[in-house]
């Protein structure tokens, strides 16, 4: 929907005969997806500023024809770089302030830990937001070998993946609303060492090993997985 300011502009005579020069001159195609052209968006957005300037809103050279679809897509990435550029100097410290003005780490980290098939990713995905960050060792093994069967060979380029996430996280190099870590971590002191070093909070799903098993029966390698679980649960510190 036109802005008050452009309304004027959109009800012309100028811009009707435009926007019918530029689906006939694109040939009534979406330039994007090749669907039928709907839309002629403008690349340089109009403003109160531009509106009367032709070479802004009458210019070929600065719009595209494009399919409802790609033109709702269009302003979305817009939006979320202009999101972007309004957060990228926004503080995003380790440490921050609480409502009494005192000085609290910033624990904007989520370590979501338990047994293998207890539900941890189901839980990241049910609670994270749109901006929030995840790291999983299953996913970035699965993306260095594009979805392939799991080798041996790629968890130390997964490992080195993974701690060079952990140390940018540890520094909040890069802004995120949040970050969710899966892991399993078993073992007390791990889990709490990492907390520590992230300046995270530790969630644990707690599945009962009878359920981790019987989940284990959907996946392909269900042997494999039943003696992770295993193992887990031998391994386990309350």
């Amino acid at each position: 929907m036109a802005k008050d300011f452009a309304k004027k502009f959109y009800n012309s005579k100028q811009w009707q005969d435009f926007r019918a020069f530029i689906i006939t001159d694109r040939y009534g195609l979406c330039e994007i997806c090749g669907s039928p052209g709907e839309e002629v968006h403008h690349v340089i957005y109009l403003t109160e500023d531009n509106i009367d300037d032709p070479d802004i809103t009458l210019n070929a050279n600065n719009v595209l024809l494009l399919c409802k679809r790609c033109h709702n897509q269009e302003h979305e990435r817009t939006y979320q770089m202009r999101r972007f550029q309004q957060i990228r100097n926004k503080s995003n410290d380790i440490y921050t302030f609480d409502e009494d003005g005192n000085l609290v780490v910033n624990k904007n980290v989520t370590i979501v830990h338990g047994a293998p098939c207890s539900g941890k990713t189901t839980y990241v995905k049910r609670h994270k937001g749109k901006y929030d960050i995840v790291v999983d060792l299953d996913y970035i093994k699965y993306a260095l070998l594009l979805g392939d069967d799991d080798v041996a060979d790629v968890l130390p380029w997964a490992w080195d993946v993974r701690d060079f996430l952990y140390e940018r996280i540890a520094q909040r190099a890069k802004y995120f609303e949040h970050c969710w870590v899966i892991a399993t971590l078993p073992k007390r002191k791990e889990r709490e060492d990492l907390a520590q070093r992230l300046h995270a909070n530790l969630l644990h799903i707690d599945t009962d090993k009878e359920t981790c098993l019987l989940r284990a029966m959907t996946r392909n390698d269900v042997g494999k997985q039943r003696q992770i679980i295993e193992k887990y649960f031998e391994n386990f510190e309350k």
